[in-house]
Order: structure tokens, then sequence, then C-alpha cells
């Protein structure tokens, strides 16, 4: 409740506008899929050699 008081105001509006060199929405897109997919990767490889050796 406190953060939506504080946050009514022009705070959200001090961000500078986008460039357009920044990443393509395709980017941004298969961002996050990777980002689990290694993530996934890293438990699957990382889980047993810490139980080994944990």
């Amino acid at each position: 409740m406190i953060t939506l008081i504080v946050f009514q105001g022009d705070e959200l509006t001090r961000f500078p506008p986008p460039e357009r060199d920044e990443a393509s929405i395709d980017q941004v897109e298969i961002s996050l899929p990777l980002f689990l997919i290694g993530f996934a990767l890293g438990q699957i490889i990382g889980g047993p050699i810490s139980n080994n050796y944990g």
C-alpha cells in the first residue's frame, strides 16, 4: 500500500526514453526461454555433482 502511494506521482516518468539501438523484441522474447533452459541444465548437471561432493 505504501509503495502505491509513493509511485502515484511523476516518479515513473523520470526514466529516459528507450533508444532505438537497444535490443529488438525478438531478442527480448528469446532471452527468457534461453535463461530458463540454461538454469534447468545447470540444475540437472550441478545437482548430482553437489550430492556427490557436497
